[in-house]
């Protein structure tokens, strides 16, 4: 973490103090024992996030395809002819800290942003609930998720964070690149950001890509033609045998693994539509 001066530092780690505290229990459970434990916890997820607001907000629908499904095989064209929109519907990570720190820090990030870069940049809304018993069973624990929309000046960008509630396996940092000025008012350019990608992310087995489909029924076709493709190529992995019906969010998807790049894309539809 950078801090202005002595006296923010202070006041940093009082509040560092506070939330051990008051989540105790919470911080607990995830294997945070300590305020030293609890920064380090913060300016990984910090980071994490960061560099995921950077692929929400500059790669395409359409490039996520291509690294799926590579650009030679006609499932790419298809499940393409598919989307709702060219722009990604989100980003889905594990977070480290309990949900209810997260949402804190957010605030308080928003609130320094304003202050010191002078960014339009407040959160839209946010949507919290259980995961689906399907993805509960993929990772053996309780799990919950919120849905965060940023809007960055003119751009609105969501993020899916996922609170799995076990003690994390690792805690991988990246490159700590947390310079809020680059990673936001510089055309999305990050120095090392693929780098840092690779490294904050290699030990999270549920980060993801979403891309929003047209309706249920594509997500359905999708899926049908993908179970068709893994058993001819086993780097492909279809997650879950059906498509999952997500009561809480009234979500519909299919998740797909490339398991030689190491690519999950969820493919999602509004049930309703």
């Amino acid at each position: 973490m950078m801090f202005a001066s002595t006296e923010s530092m202070k006041k940093s780690y009082a509040v560092v103090e506070s939330l051990m505290t008051l989540y105790q229990a919470q911080l607990t459970s995830k294997g945070i024992h300590s305020n030293n434990d609890l920064v380090q916890t913060i300016a990984i997820d910090f980071e994490k996030i960061m560099h995921a607001l950077l692929e929400v907000r500059n790669q395409t629908s359409e490039w996520v395809i291509d690294d799926l499904f590579g650009t030679e095989h006609p499932i790419g064209a298809y499940a393409k002819s598919l989307l709702k929109t060219p722009k990604l519907f989100h980003v889905g990570l594990e977070v480290y800290e309990p949900l209810d720190v997260v949402l804190y820090g957010f605030e308080q990030w928003i609130k320094r942003s304003r202050a010191v870069l002078g960014m339009d940049i407040h959160m839209s809304r946010h949507l919290r609930f259980p995961a689906s018993l399907a993805f509960q069973q993929r990772v053996g624990a309780f799990t919950e998720i919120v849905r965060l929309w940023l809007k960055v000046d003119d751009e609105q960008l969501m993020l899916e964070l996922f609170d799995i509630h076990r003690p994390a396996q690792t805690r991988q940092s990246g490159t700590n690149t947390r310079n809020l000025n680059l990673l936001l008012n510089n055309k999305g350019v990050y120095p090392d950001h693929d780098l840092a990608m690779r490294k904050l992310f290699a030990d999270d087995k549920i980060w993801h890509y979403a891309l929003e489909l047209q309706s249920a029924d594509k997500v359905d076709a999708l899926h049908q033609e993908v179970l068709v493709l893994a058993q001819q190529n086993p780097i492909y992995r279809v997650v879950y045998p059906h498509p999952v019906h997500n009561i809480q969010d009234l979500s519909y998807h299919t998740k797909i693994i490339n398991t030689a790049t190491q690519t999950e894309v969820e493919f999602v539809a509004d049930k309703h539509h």
